[in-house]
C-alpha cells in the first residue's frame, strides 16, 4: 500500500495554523514518495505505524513553502512514484469502521459533536474517495494543546495527529 501523508506548512494546515514546527525525523529508506517529497524540501515530523499488518506507515510533512507548493510537491511525488493502494478486504475495512465508531462515541463522551458515522456498506464504497472519519464535524484546528492531549489520550484517535 502507499503511504499516506498529510502535509503541514508554517501557515497552515488541514486542521488549522501550525504553531511550532516539530524537528524533522529521519527518512526512510525503501519509499520513493517521501524521499522525493523531502528532496523537494518537505520534513517528516511525525511516522504513524501501519494500521493493518502489511500496510505502509502514514507519514505527516511540514514545510516552509507555501501550502500550495508544498501540496503540488507532494502530488507529483506521488504521480512519479506512487503505489496502488493496497486493496482492502471488507473484513479489513470492518475492524477500521468498528475502531473509528468507538473513537466517534469516545468525542461525544468528551462533549464533541461529531457527525454521525455512516452505514458500513457506504463507509466501504467511499473508503477510497475520503472516507468518513470520527473527527468529521469537530473544529480540531481549534483544540487547545490541553484538548488535543486528552482527545487522544482518552480516544486514542489512530487516523488523527497534530503536534
Amino acid at each position: 500500500m502507499a503511504a499516506r501523508a498529510a502535509l503541514r506548512t508554517r501557515t497552515a494546515t488541514a486542521d488549522g495554523p501550525l504553531r511550532n514546527a516539530p524537528a524533522a525525523i529521519e527518512i526512510p529508506t525503501g519509499n520513493p514518495v517521501v524521499q522525493c517529497a523531502v528532496e523537494h524540501g518537505l520534513r517528516i515530523v511525525h511516522v504513524e505505524p501501519p494500521e493493518l499488518e502489511g500496510d505502509s506507515p502514514s507519514y505527516e510533512f511540514s514545510s516552509d513553502l507555501p501550502i500550495d507548493q508544498a501540496m503540488t510537491i507532494l502530488t507529483e511525488c506521488r504521480k512519479k512514484f506512487g503505489q496502488p493502494h493496497k486493496e482492502r478486504t471488507l473484513e479489513e475495512l470492518r475492524v477500521i469502521f468498528d475502531r473509528w465508531v468507538q473513537e466517534r462515541a469516545c468525542l461525544v463522551r468528551l462533549g464533541y459533536r461529531p457527525v454521525e458515522p455512516p452505514s458500513f456498506e457506504t463507509f466501504a464504497a467511499t473508503w477510497k474517495s475520503g472516507p468518513w472519519m470520527p473527527t468529521d464535524g469537530v473544529d480540531t484546528g481549534a483544540w487547545s494543546d490541553t484538548e488535543y492531549r486528552e482527545a487522544k489520550s482518552r480516544c486514542t484517535l489512530e487516523m488523527f495527529y497534530r503536534s
